[in-house]
C-alpha cells in the first residue's frame, strides 16, 4: 500500500465523506429553495476552513495536555471539538453572507442539514477509531457493540447513539424545507437538536478529562450558550427585517 494510503485514519477519511455530502446535501437544497448556488460556494469554503480551524483550537484550549499554542496547528495529532466547528464555520459562514448583502439566515437553513450529516459521519469515524467511548455497558447487546480495542470492558457506544439521532434530526430538516414558515426556523432547529442530543448523551461519556464547568461538563455548557445564542440572534433578525429574513 502507498504510504500515503497507510497514513490515513478512518476518522479523517469519514470526517472528509460527511463534508462531502454535507455539501452535496446543501447545494440541493439551494436549488430546492430558489438560491443560486455559485453566490454561497466562496462562503461555504470559508465555513469549512473555519470549522477546521476552530475545531481544532477549542478542542486543544479545553485539552489539560495541551503543550503550547502551536498545538493547534498539529492536526495529525488528532482531536477535533464538534461544537468548535459548529460555532466557527456557521459564524464565518454567516459573515461572508452578509458582506455578500445575501438572506443569510435562508442559506444557514439549506447548511443545516449538511453539518448534521457531516457530524453523522464524524462520530462514524469516532467509532471506528475507538475515541469518544461512554460508560462501562451492562447489556449484551450493548456490549457486543461497545467492544473497543483497548477498553478493559464494553462500553456504551455513544458514538453510534449520536450519529443515529443526528441523521434523524438531519432527514427532518430536509423534510421540514417543505413546510417552513420563516427563514432561519430549519438551521434554529438543527442547532437545538445537536444541542439536545450532545446534552442528553453527556452522561453516558467516558472521557471525563474533557473537563466540568460547575454542575455541567464544558461540552454541555457550551449545549445551552449555543442555544441561547442562535435563539437571540434569530430574534433579533426578526425585529430588524420580518419580511425579508
Amino acid at each position: 500500500m502507498p504510504p500515503l494510503l497507510s497514513n490515513l485514519q478512518p476518522f479523517g477519511v469519514l470526517l472528509a465523506a460527511g463534508v462531502g455530502l454535507g455539501l452535496l446535501a446543501s447545494e440541493r437544497l439551494c436549488r430546492a429553495a430558489g438560491l443560486e448556488g455559485a453566490r454561497g460556494a466562496s462562503a461555504f469554503v470559508a465555513g469549512a476552513i473555519a470549522a477546521l480551524v476552530g475545531a481544532r483550537l477549542i478542542y486543544v484550549l479545553g485539552s489539560p495536555a495541551r503543550e503550547s499554542a502551536l498545538e493547534v496547528l498539529a492536526l495529525g495529532r488528532g482531536g477535533l471539538s464538534g461544537y468548535g466547528a459548529l460555532a466557527t464555520g456557521s459564524a464565518v459562514f454567516a459573515w461572508v453572507l452578509s458582506r455578500a448583502r445575501e438572506p443569510v439566515w435562508a442559506w444557514l437553513d439549506v447548511a443545516g442539514p449538511g453539518l448534521l450529516v457531516s457530524a453523522v459521519l464524524g462520530r462514524l469515524g469516532c467509532l471506528l477509531t475507538g475515541c469518544d467511548f461512554g460508560v462501562p455497558a451492562r447489556s449484551a447487546v450493548l456490549a457486543r457493540l461497545g467492544a473497543f480495542p483497548g477498553l478493559a470492558e464494553p462500553a456504551h457506544p455513544t458514538q453510534l447513539y449520536e450519529a443515529a439521532l443526528l441523521l434523524a434530526r438531519a432527514i427532518a430538516s430536509v423534510l421540514g424545507h417543505r413546510v417552513k414558515r420563516r427563514s432561519g426556523q430549519l438551521f434554529v432547529g438543527c442547532v437545538l437538536g445537536y444541542a439536545l442530543v450532545r446534552f442528553s448523551l453527556e452522561p453516558l461519556r467516558g472521557d471525563p478529562e474533557r473537563g466540568v464547568f460547575r454542575v455541567l461538563t464544558v461540552t454541555q455548557a457550551v449545549a445551552l450558550a449555543s442555544v441561547v445564542a442562535v435563539l437571540v440572534a434569530w430574534r433579533r433578525a426578526g425585529q430588524r427585517a420580518p419580511s425579508s429574513t
